[in-house]
């Protein structure tokens, strides 16, 4: 942000005291190797993903033509009913050559990847503790910046490796803001060419850079005192790398389709609108009150899949829709609750240039929701929003330390804004070190159930692998890619017959043949199975899945999902060329299918827990 008098050094060395405490609160993520997407991306690298990528290319999963999501679909990276035209392509070449070079550096070694992250994960939040003193002074700056810091959304972005975009993104970002108010303060032509060039770098790394473009927004209509025509040229610096980049996007066949997991609202706006809004009061309760996204988006958290596959609770509860409501309720509370917060602080301001900063940055913080929506909610996505609202609760803080007669509102404001700052302190802090842990965990958890799968090393790579069930959504997706990147054997082909949680009869009809009937629930209908394949391309009884080996037919239909369906081989199901599998407590083992005619129980999925240790 904007240039200021010369720090004193007490700060920088506070600062640094808070980004090394963020570190060490999230040391589990330097001990764990690569994570889900991350084999994606390596195997695009490396010539083994089952559709050619170019380097540029890493976060195009599937570019939505039928001969790429076919090739993706047979090898059993997608499951056999995605959508025929399935798109999931981000637009993001700079986070793709940093990932390229990471590979080129570090190769397997994912301890050069992680600390390359963290190297971003500090310059961003250096960038932002200088734009915070200069706007509030060093005692509010290094209480936001260490309410943002400590909050749980840092600990996937400095793990995950695939999601350091947004490190890169809002670091860019962040130097960009700084320079436009350069620009907007002194006139500084150079000030304005930087602030293009950064967010076109920012822009490069991923859209993430489109939220602190609201925050530029919100300062020119609330901090600039100017007439309206300067105010929207100086907007330009921001839109023209914008349009740029959305041509750009658009041009090259970027973006969603087909999933109702990632929105794209520059192809299909009612479909955004339908999906997206709703997304909105789930993540403001996320950044208020701490409750985390995901429990809206996947259902309940890993430890509660865990218990389900113990049989220790239900399969509904992974996923209950009167819990999904509850936590979108909880969150318009809490949006009402901060715009109450913002009016507090603004109208206890010790000075109009005071007032004009919080409002804004308030502001931006709010509008930052909005690029948010079209993925899905998690509290990874939220670093752009916690600024504002880090910066509004620091404020609020020290607003209730200033002596002087104040209102009842006032005070009931401002010891609102103690709470939730002792509350974003406890559970980010609390939270942080488990979601690191978390993550570290679950990345060994599918990598070694990959490894350690009850096949035959000799023989796999020329057999096709069949997963008759998972406890895991991302060992099914994984599987071939993970064994790939250790060196393992990989079969020719790896489906999952049946991703969902639910339990189910098995009936062999012939030797070619098998029948599935979900018992308590239904397949396309859950939040997996969602993101490749959105719920509005309804599935009709008798639609026929068409893989090379393979054919899934849908033999009933309830609520939009699949009851029943037919997996029908091409050779007798005890040809060497398969490979069956199913969920134990000890990973995948081998299973011995049943007699023609026979019809037998497959429970829950068994959750791995003896494959659960400490990284």
């Amino acid at each position: 942000m904007a240039t200021s008098p010369q720090p004193h050094r007490t700060f920088w060395i506070a600062t640094c005291a808070i980004l090394a405490f963020g570190l060490w609160l999230r040391a589990d993520v330097f001990r764990y190797e690569f994570s889900l997407d991350d084999y994606a991306q390596l195997a695009m690298l490396e010539g083994r993903y089952p559709a050619p990528r170019s380097v540029f290319d890493l976060y195009t999963f599937s570019n939505g033509s039928r001969d790429d999501v076919q090739a993706i679909v047979q090898h059993g990276f997608y499951p056999w009913f995605a959508h025929p035209a399935l798109r999931l392509s981000m637009l993001r070449p700079l986070a793709c050559a940093l990932t390229a070079l990471d590979h080129a550096v570090f190769h397997n070694h994912a301890l050069g990847y992680h600390l390359h992250s963290a190297l971003w994960w500090c310059a961003a939040l250096l960038l932002l503790a200088w734009g915070l003193r200069s706007l509030f002074g060093e005692r509010i700056a290094l209480f936001a910046l260490a309410l943002f810091t400590v909050d749980e959304s840092h600990s996937v972005a400095l793990g995950w490796i695939v999601n350091r975009n947004a490190l890169v993104s809002v670091a860019f970002s962040l130097a960009a803001l700084s320079a436009y108010r350069t620009f907007r303060e002194t006139g500084s032509r150079r000030a304005a060419w930087l602030t293009a060039g950064l967010f076109s770098i920012a822009l490069a790394a991923g859209e993430y850079a489109l939220c602190i473009a609201a925050y530029a927004v919100a300062y020119e209509l609330i901090e600039v005192r100017s007439a309206w025509v300067p105010r929207l040229r100086a907007l330009t610096l921001w839109a023209a790398p914008a349009f740029g980049y959305l041509l750009c996007r658009s041009l090259g066949g970027f973006g969603a389709y087909g999933s109702d997991m990632y929105l794209d609202p520059t192809r299909d706006f009612g479909f955004f609108l339908r999906h997206g809004l709703v997304r909105l009061p789930v993540l403001l309760g996320d950044v208020v009150w701490g409750l985390p996204s995901e429990w809206w988006t996947f259902g309940l958290s890993g430890w509660t899949q865990g218990l389900v596959g113990l049989g220790l609770l239900p399969p509904a509860v992974l996923a209950p829709e009167p819990a999904r409501a509850l936590q979108a309720s909880l969150g318009a509370v809490g949006g009402l609750i901060a715009v109450g917060l913002v009016c507090a602080a603004v109208r206890g301001a010790g000075s109009d240039t005071e007032r004009r900063r919080v409002a804004w940055l308030a502001a931006g913080g709010g509008a930052s929701l909005l690029p948010l929506l079209a993925g899905f909610p998690s509290t990874r996505a939220l670093l752009s929003p916690l600024i504002g609202y880090s910066a509004l609760l620091a404020v609020l803080a020290a607003q209730a330390l200033r002596r002087g007669p104040q209102g009842v509102l006032a005070r009931t404001a401002q010891a609102t804004a103690v709470l939730l700052c002792c509350l974003q302190l406890w559970i980010g802090t609390r939270e942080s070190a488990g979601t690191a842990r978390s993550l570290a965990i679950d990345a060994n958890l599918v990598r070694d159930v990959a490894l350690r799968a009850e096949v035959d090393e000799t023989r796999l790579s020329s057999q096709r692998a069949v997963l008759l069930n998972s406890a895991h959504p991302g060992v099914p997706i994984y599987f071939s890619l993970a064994r790939g990147q250790y060196g393992r054997s990989v079969p020719q082909s790896s489906w999952t017959l049946n991703p969902s949680f639910s339990p189910f009869w098995l009936t062999r009809t012939n030797d070619r043949t098998l029948e599935l009937e979900l018992i308590g629930g239904t397949l396309l209908t859950g939040l997996f199975e969602r993101v490749f394949r959105t719920h509005e391309a309804t599935v009709h009884t008798g639609q026929r899945f068409e893989l090379r080996g393979l054919t899934v037919t849908a033999l009933a239909t309830r609520q939009g999902g699949i009851a029943r369906l037919r997996a029908e081989f091409d050779t007798r199901l005890e040809d060497p060329s398969l490979c069956f599998l199913i969920s134990s407590a000890t990973g995948l083992s081998r299973y011995r299918l049943p007699a023609v005619g026979e019809r037998v129980f497959i429970a829950a999925p068994a959750f791995p827990a003896q494959l659960l240790h400490e990284p």
